[in-house]
C-alpha cells in the first residue's frame, strides 16, 4: 500500500491547517471524532490544537501515512507540527 504524503506546510492560504486534513479524516473515518465543534482552538502563542475523543493508533497512521520531518508523534501521543505549532491530540478511550 502506498502511502499518502503529509505536506509540511498547507497548500491553502486561508486555511494553515489544511494540509493535515488526510489525517483528520483518516480519525474521523477510522471512528474517532474532534472533542467538540470547534475546529482548531489557537492560543496567544499562536499554538493551535484539536482535540479529540479517543486515543490515536499510532501504528495505523504511520502505516497510511509518510510524514515530513516537521510532523511527527510528539513522546506524550499527540502528533505535532512543529515548523506550524499545530498539534492534534488524542483522548484517553477511557
Amino acid at each position: 500500500m502506498e502511502k499518502i504524503k503529509v505536506m509540511a506546510d498547507s497548500p491553502d492560504p486561508n486555511d494553515e491547517t489544511a494540509h493535515l486534513r488526510p489525517v483528520i479524516e483518516f480519525l474521523k473515518t477510522s471512528g474517532n471524532a474532534p472533542k467538540d465543534d470547534r475546529g482548531f482552538v489557537f492560543d496567544k502563542g499562536g499554538y493551535g490544537e484539536l482535540r479529540w475523543k479517543k486515543a490515536f493508533n499510532k501504528e495505523k497512521i504511520l502505516e497510511c501515512f509518510s510524514f515530513p520531518g516537521s510532523i511527527y508523534f510528539h513522546p506524550s501521543g499527540e502528533i505535532y507540527d512543529e515548523r506550524n505549532a499545530l498539534y492534534l491530540i488524542p483522548g484517553t478511550d477511557e
